[in-house]
Formats: C-alpha cells, sequence, structure tokens
C-alpha cells in the first residue's frame, strides 16, 4: 500500500507543528509569565514534557524516512509513539498549567503509548519483513 503524497504532507506538516509547540513550550517554561508554574514540581514536569515531546518528534520524522513510500513497516511506531506524545506530554503541559485533575490518568496512558511505539520499532527491527 503506497501512502499518497498529500498524507505524507500532512503527517509531516502535523510533526512539525508538535515541533513548534515543543519549543514554543520550551521557552515559555524557561520565562514563565507571573504566577505561571508555581507550584512544586511544576516547572520540572514541565521540562520532561517538553523533552519528551521533542524527543518524539525527531523519532517519528526518523521513522517517517524510514517507511521509503509505503504505509505498512514503520507506521505502526510512528502512530504510537505520535498519539504518546500528544497525550503524555499534553496532559502534563495541561496539568502543569492548572488544568484539571482528571488528566492525571491520561499521563500513564501517553507512557505507555510511547513504551509501545518504541517495543513495536524494536520488534519491527528484529523480526524483520515487510509488514
Amino acid at each position: 500500500m503506497k501512502c499518497c503524497a498529500s498524507c505524507d504532507r500532512l503527517v509531516l506538516a502535523v510533526v512539525g507543528l508538535l515541533g513548534l509547540c515543543g519549543v514554543l513550550a520550551g521557552a515559555l517554561g524557561a520565562h514563565p509569565p507571573e504566577g505561571f508554574l508555581v507550584e512544586e514540581g511544576q516547572r520540572s514536569s514541565w521540562n520532561s514534557a517538553v523533552i519528551f515531546l521533542l524527543f518524539h518528534v525527531l523519532a517519528i520524522l526518523a521513522l517517517a524516512n524510514l517507511r521509503e513510500g509505503t504505509l505498512a513497516p514503520f507506521r505502526l511506531s510512528g502512530l504510537l509513539m505520535f498519539a504518546g506524545a500528544i497525550l503524555f506530554s499534553g496532559s502534563i503541559f495541561a496539568l502543569s498549567a492548572g488544568g484539571p485533575g482528571w488528566l492525571g490518568p491520561v499521563t500513564p496512558v501517553g507512557g505507555l503509548l510511547l513504551m509501545a511505539g518504541w517495543g513495536a520499532l524494536f520488534l519491527r527491527l528484529l523480526v524483520g519483513g515487510k509488514n
């Protein structure tokens, strides 16, 4: 199955947006407005979310490059990392900024998706093949 060029462009555009958000979040964490990230551990949590987001943006870009124009080989890893980065970093950003407490359980789900993405990549490379 080939991925259409517009699909590739959309994926790369979204990854670019995530990279932009990661850099903006890093700048906000380094220079927070008055009264922002003042509770114990919020700044540290915020910075961890920035690191995880930017690290996984790079991983998703690398996986997109490895796809060689087909959907199958590395798509699962990239999708898991994408969803994990959104849920993990996004929930930490929201909680650190005073978001609702119900987001707390979302963070470990995002972390599990990130780990699943790396696990899927490991198994894909260990087993080999096209699918």
